[in-house]
């Protein structure tokens, strides 16, 4: 039970300290180290958890990944920790990988998401429903809200004022037009 008599005769058990296991259920009066990198949890009776740097997987330990993850003791291939920039396909594999188009939206974490800002997918470079992107570099945006329809706006008073400078444009263009010969000095002279 992870437990060991601290003598012999002894009433009472006292739990394994974490990376030690009691070997023997019922007569332990001491508690045996396991071999590195295996280790324990308090009470344990076998060493089926990995130190620091090293996470379990099928009854092993593995090194953890050299880059972009992190393998606290006690580290599932399941739970291995990313770091911010990194991403991995899923939580049954090891390889991890840098996401060096956007490391912003790659968050690191474990399990439950590593992209982050409405970001998913591989290398978390897809947007999420709802949400767009201008640049693979940029965080997602939603599609409709404040920023487009002030985007639309701002598009409609742009080709507002092209227009009407066109339009200025073209007036002044016919009035120098009408200036240069008879016709139009006499239809000015008229309605002066």
């Amino acid at each position: 039970s992870g437990k060991y008599a601290s003598s012999t005769g002894s009433s009472e058990c006292t739990g394994c300290e974490s990376g030690k296991r009691a070997t023997k259920a019922r007569a332990a009066t001491e508690c045996e180290k396991c071999t590195s990198p295996k280790t324990s949890r308090t009470g344990s009776t076998n060493c089926s958890d990995c130190v620091e740097g090293y996470y379990s997987g099928h009854d092993e330990c593995h090194e953890c990944p050299e880059v972009g993850a992190i393998c606290p003791a006690h580290t599932k291939l399941e739970t291995i920790i990313l770091k911010r920039g990194y991403w991995r396909e899923h939580t049954s594999t090891d390889v991890v990988l840098q996401c060096v188009t956007n490391p912003a939206a790659c968050g690191g974490g474990n399990v439950s998401s590593y992209c982050v800002g409405n970001s998913d997918g591989p290398y978390c470079a897809i947007c999420e429903t709802g949400y767009w992107r201008r640049d693979a570099s940029d965080a997602c945006s939603p599609c409709s809200g404040k920023h487009s329809m002030l985007s639309n706006s701002a598009w409609v008073v742009l080709g507002l004022l092209a227009l009407l400078g066109l339009l200025f444009l073209l007036l002044r263009a016919r009035k120098s037009w009408f200036k240069n010969d008879a016709f139009g000095k006499h239809m000015i002279d008229m309605s002066v």
